[in-house]
């Protein structure tokens, strides 16, 4: 045989050889390649639901902190605006602004006013729908810088109290004549449902 048939003949069966080698290669891998593609489309399904249910879990979340605000709201409001007059807490309350103005609590007097409905409009969504008010009057001591912190103190305090009246007199005892202590007497409103 010639040279050149003999090379023909190794050329030919290097090729077939390659084609078989290739065949078998992409009969056995083929498989893998098709699964390695449906696992990433798995993949991407699982990924797909899971940024879903993340998305509803941040939304969960965020209601979950607005009802928490709410809460929070409603707590404030319980105690501006509480269900009961709570007379032992507002004496604590006034007891201790009191005495961190620098006044003496000489007398102090309860009187229910009765029942009032809110001015604006009724609907269901008022979280107040009527209220009671108790009116006590106060007998207080002590200079007028302390009545002003004691003003200040009860406008900023978180029960709600409106002022009605504040009169003043000099005092009558001897010894405080003079010394620049006035006696008040304080009318104010506090409110509860």
């Amino acid at each position: 045989m010639k040279y050149t048939a003999k090379r023909n003949i190794s050329l030919t069966l290097s090729l077939v050889v390659l084609i078989l080698a290739l065949v078998v290669i992409f009969v056995w891998t083929w498989p893998a390649f098709k699964e390695v593609g449906d696992l990433n489309k798995k993949i991407n399904e699982e990924k797909s639901q899971y940024d879903t249910q993340y998305q509803a879990v941040q939304i969960a979340k965020s209601i979950i902190d607005q009802y928490k605000s709410l809460i929070s709201v409603s707590q404030t409001i319980s105690l501006s605006i509480p269900r009961g007059a709570e007379i032992q807490n507002l004496l604590a309350q006034l007891e201790t602004i009191t005495t961190q103005s620098g006044l003496s609590l000489q007398s102090i007097n309860f009187e229910n006013v009765g029942v009032s409905t809110p001015s604006s409009k009724k609907s269901a969504q008022n979280i107040v729908q009527s209220y009671k008010t108790l009116r006590l009057t106060l007998g207080l001591t002590g200079n007028y810088e302390s009545l002003k912190t004691w003003l200040n103190a009860v406008e900023s305090d978180i029960r709600l109290m409106d002022i009605v009246n504040i009169a003043f007199a000099g005092s009558t005892t001897d010894s405080q004549k003079n010394s620049g202590l006035f006696n008040f007497r304080v009318i104010l409103n506090v409110y509860y449902q």
